[in-house]
């Protein structure tokens, strides 16, 4: 389900009147509606540290002019490795005291504090570095855009927004509809989604 697919069903779950064609043209209480979407996707993300889908693959492309990677998408790196092996973390004040010398392969990293930027040490020539990270916040924006949740509990956000508009004057009915439906896929998307404990992933940072 997109954004707009998404609105749309929140729509219908809060029992509001007229159709709506695009998350950039609402008005009234369905701009409110759209704005509880928004909320209820950044709410879900933080439920929980450890969803897997908020875990993703990264390849990071290092040469000998390389100084800095930052990427925007990435909320806290937890692992490098470069061909099967891991690298050593360096804590960013010991880097800077006594910087790597240039080896023939990636071996160490470390991140910088202020733009959580990946500093691997110098090498000779181009490689790809493969990373594990814990993926930033993502927003709804876009009528098309498709949330990071996975298919088949998308409608989650939906239901979650109807709740938010049941706090609204006169809706408490909609509270006493949607509540039910909604712990039951929260409850499904943990038992599926949450890592165990004995393969979370701690981060660096």
């Amino acid at each position: 389900m997109n954004f707009l697919e998404i609105v749309k069903k929140a729509n219908i779950f809060s029992g509001l009147q007229g159709e709506i064609d695009s998350v950039l043209s609402v008005r009234g209480l369905q701009k409110t509606l759209v704005e509880f979407v928004k909320t209820a996707y950044i709410d879900i993300q933080n439920v929980s540290e450890f969803w897997s889908w908020r875990y993703k693959s990264v390849i990071i492309p290092w040469n000998s002019s390389s100084t800095l990677h930052i990427d925007s998408t990435v909320e806290k790196w937890t692992k490098l490795f470069y061909d099967g092996s891991n690298l050593k973390f360096i804590e960013y004040e010991d880097w800077i005291m006594d910087p790597p010398t240039t080896a023939s392969v990636p071996q160490s990293f470390t991140i910088v504090p202020e733009s959580n930027g990946i500093i691997i040490n110098p090498v000779g020539s181009a490689m790809l570095v493969n990373a594990r990270a814990y993926r930033a916040i993502d927003e709804l924006s876009t009528n098309a855009q498709i949330p990071i949740i996975p298919t088949g509990y998308q409608m989650i956000i939906a239901y979650t927004a109807a709740i938010d508009m049941s706090a609204l004057p006169g809706n408490h009915d909609i509270f006493q509809l949607t509540t039910g439906t909604y712990d039951v896929l929260l409850a499904q998307l943990k038992r599926r989604s949450l890592l165990p404990l004995k393969i979370k992933q701690r981060p660096f940072v």
